[in-house]
């Protein structure tokens, strides 16, 4: 699994995790999950501050990021999202929003490989509507 593949899936899981306990959530290195056998090298870390990266990046800026997926949503309510979609808009749009070096299209493609791997049959066309529509009105702006 690459680099930044491992540290989306781990900061998922930290975004999940921070959901199910309310927003009270606090991790700790400890927390984070371990590499496959195949992944364990220096590199390993560098994913967990890749992931601890997204995790408070969003955590600092989650009004705004929670606006921009809810304005993205055509004929659906934020709240009325599953616990694992709106992690995974949430990761992405954060990528989107905030790390121009990440190129959009590798962004949209990750969340919607999660979406396959975690959510039902449904999510990954769900993500890459939303993600796209939150790329277009992002790039609008620049």
């Amino acid at each position: 699994m690459r680099q930044r593949t491992y540290a989306r899936e781990t900061a998922l899981r930290m975004l999940y995790q921070n959901e199910l306990n309310q927003g009270r959530f606090k991790y700790k290195s400890s927390v984070l999950p371990e590499p496959d056998e195949d992944d364990r090298d220096e590199e390993s870390s560098e994913s967990g501050i890749y992931a601890s990266l997204i995790f408070e990046g969003y955590q600092k800026n989650k009004d705004y990021l929670d606006k921009t997926i809810s304005d993205a949503l055509e004929n659906w309510e934020f709240d009325r999202l599953g616990v694992i979609d709106r992690s995974i808009l949430r990761l992405a749009a954060y990528e989107l929003v905030h790390c121009p070096d990440v190129p959009p299209a590798v962004v949209i493609n990750e969340a919607v490989d999660l979406a396959k791997k975690y959510g039902d049959k449904t999510t990954p066309a769900f993500v890459n509507g939303v993600l796209d529509r939150i790329k277009e009105k992002h790039q609008a702006k620049d």
